[in-house]
């Protein structure tokens, strides 16, 4: 996908769900106050990163990348499904499958690299992979507010259509949330930390960790005003470390009747490796649908 497609692709994505303002329940009058409670509900539940939702989280990435020669800049979309599957009446388990696929993304050619760096346009698919979290159903009242957490492995597979849109190796290791959740904030962090354990003998073992943090505050109902959901990245074979911050803001609106959260993030790296090369400037689009869970029958 070309970069005027892949940016009409966005445009339109946007239009939609912004549309879907216009055709929201809450403008009947009758109903209104109860669609307004229904929506601010919903806006905290799609920010609860163990909530019982079923949704198709999108996020589209424009960004740069930096200690590379000439202007790079990297074009993604991210498809991440989250799927929550109740194992009796105490715990659920979140999966959280990913699917990363880059368009005109400036790359390194498979040519010996010199100076300047041989770089060419490429599209494909990433490194594929899935976070399960162990969360329980009902979790403990903090004040006015509920304490979430969530437990599980995280595993990474080598599906990258190209070398430099992936590790090359098989990834593994543990995956851990912790967040407060009230009527109208939600902050925490989400860890994920992996280890290789198999792949391409000739490309270099992975040892890092990733560090997302979010707050969120829900000043309207339906709107939110958050940090965005920046990434801190530790390479402890290297000891880089990359520390973005964000800016974002959120609104819950319907499609009909299908509920749809979209949001607009802009992140800038404050702390970043010398020499290495590292993302920075990144603007982000997100489109979140929530559909009807799977598993469950129509009573």
């Amino acid at each position: 996908m070309c970069r005027p497609a892949f940016v009409l692709f966005a445009l339109v994505s946007v239009s939609c769900v912004m549309y879907a303002q216009s055709r929201s329940p809450d403008s009947s009058g009758g109903d209104q106050s109860n669609a307004l409670q229904s929506k601010e509900e919903l806006t905290q539940q799609l920010s609860n990163p163990v909530a019982d939702l079923w949704l198709i989280a999108n996020e589209i990435n424009i960004s740069d990348v930096k200690n590379l020669p000439g202007n790079i800049h990297v074009y993604n979309w991210n498809l991440q499904p989250v799927m929550s599957v109740h194992l009796g009446k105490t715990w659920n388990l979140i999966n959280r499958p990913y699917m990363p696929f880059f368009f005109q993304s400036p790359t390194l050619s498979d040519k010996p690299v010199s100076i300047p760096l041989d770089l060419i346009d490429d599209s494909g698919l990433g490194d594929v992979g899935i976070v399960s979290l162990l969360s329980p159903n009902k979790p403990p009242s903090v004040g006015k507010g509920q304490l979430l957490w969530g437990l599980g492995p995280t595993f990474s597979f080598p599906t990258a259509s190209q070398k430099t849109f992936g590790f090359g190796k098989w990834l593994a290791g543990p995956s851990g949330v912790a967040a407060y959740l009230d009527s109208k904030w939600v902050g925490g962090v989400f860890l994920q930390q992996w280890w290789s354990y198999a792949g391409d003998a000739a490309r270099t073992d992975k040892n890092f960790a990733w560090i997302q943090y979010f707050a969120a505050y829900q000043f309207a109902p339906g709107w939110q005003v958050s940090t965005g959901a920046p990434i801190i990245g530790v390479d402890w074979n290297t000891n880089n470390v990359t520390f973005p911050v964000g800016v974002g803001i959120g609104h819950t609106a319907f499609l009909g009747k299908l509920p749809v959260q979209m949001g607009f993030e802009f992140q800038k790296t404050v702390v970043h490796p010398d020499k290495a090369p590292y993302q920075d400037n990144l603007f982000r689009i997100t489109i979140e649908p929530v559909i009807p869970n799977l598993f469950e029958r129509k009573k």
